[in-house]
């Protein structure tokens, strides 16, 4: 729509923007490709669009450029400057979005049953207990001593049909229909209800990294893309099962978030219910606070990403140079 605007970068601000739509140009046939970065974005463009890059560094220059080049003219390993976030978020509160993360991720809430949920950790069980009509099931002590619990939540299946995900099974499962119309707040208590079940947080020293994993690769492209619109920037990795003797076990999809500057958002944003992932988050946070962004002050709202692939892809009918 032109009266909209668009999202573009302004030049003399330095930084993505809004900006206004001065000339609408009738659709007609140009080349066109498509370019893919490698964390998964993607643009299908006339050949002649320009791109705005980040030059590498060159021997006996230690300042980066930025450069606009012609689609056509990128090519793989190329860097090219995208937005950080998109502030794009609804106005409609979730009903209890820290529990729908944790059914997400350790629930089960297949079609005509009541909800379970199954959790070893103390945080989530005692929040479920005081805050539900929730029932225990069945509970064992595990090999690590810790009570694992099957507890059925009753008087939540409507809530559940409302948000679109009741009745889903294991790699079937979904985020929340129209999760882009909910606020940023109960948005980022889904994602840490989420991470509470799944999630898990490397500060050894040598690697740091936050990680989701689910055996729905669905599930996780669409939680990457949630996280973009905070800035958090992630990529899926495909995990063979450990060797068990068990056959016929799937793969299952890793989301790792390993760059500084999504790390110190993701803890900025999120806080984890359960107390222990939470003081990982809090240390590790002491040790990036201070870390200058790897985007340059005069490019805010921008992140270098390289390119995965270039591929032209014939004529196409565009629309102002970009692809309909």
């Amino acid at each position: 729509n032109p009266k909209k605007g668009i999202l573009g970068f302004s030049v003399e601000d330095k930084k993505v923007s809004k900006e206004e739509i001065t000339y609408w140009q009738p659709p007609h046939e140009k080349p066109c490709y498509r370019i893919e970065t490698v964390g998964g974005r993607y643009l299908e463009c006339s050949d002649d669009h320009p791109i705005l890059t980040r030059d590498r560094y060159k021997s006996g220059d230690y300042k980066k450029t930025n450069t606009f080049i012609e689609a056509k003219n990128l090519k793989k390993g190329d860097s090219i400057l995208v937005a950080e976030e998109i502030k794009m978020f609804g106005r409609k509160e979730m009903w209890n979005p820290r529990l729908v993360g944790l059914l997400i991720g350790d629930g089960s809430y297949g079609k005509d049953k009541t909800p379970v949920l199954s959790n070893c950790d103390k945080d989530v069980n005692n929040y479920i207990y005081n805050n539900f009509d929730a029932i225990e099931e069945r509970s064992y002590t595990t090999k690590d001593g810790r009570e694992y619990k099957e507890t059925r939540i009753r008087n939540i299946c409507q809530k559940l049909r409302e948000l679109g995900i009741y009745g889903q099974t294991k790699n079937k499962k979904t985020l929340p229909l129209n999760i882009h119309s909910y606020t940023k707040k109960d948005i980022c208590e889904l994602l840490g209800g989420f991470y509470d079940a799944d999630g898990h947080v490397v500060n050894d020293g040598k690697n740091r990294t936050i990680n989701l994993s689910s055996s729905s690769k669905e599930l996780m492209f669409e939680v990457k893309l949630l996280l973009q619109k905070l800035g958090i920037h992630g990529q899926i990795y495909t995990k063979k099962p450990s060797s068990t003797g068990i056959k016929g076990i799937n793969n299952y999809y890793l989301l790792t978030i390993a760059d500084k500057r999504s790390l110190l958002i993701f803890i900025e944003s999120i806080t984890f219910l359960i107390k222990y992932k939470q003081v990982k988050l809090e240390a590790m946070y002491e040790e990036l606070k201070n870390h200058t962004s790897e985007i340059t002050k005069d490019l805010k709202g921008l992140r270098a990403e390289r390119i995965k692939s270039v591929v032209y892809i014939g004529k196409k009918p565009v629309l102002n140079d970009i692809y309909l």
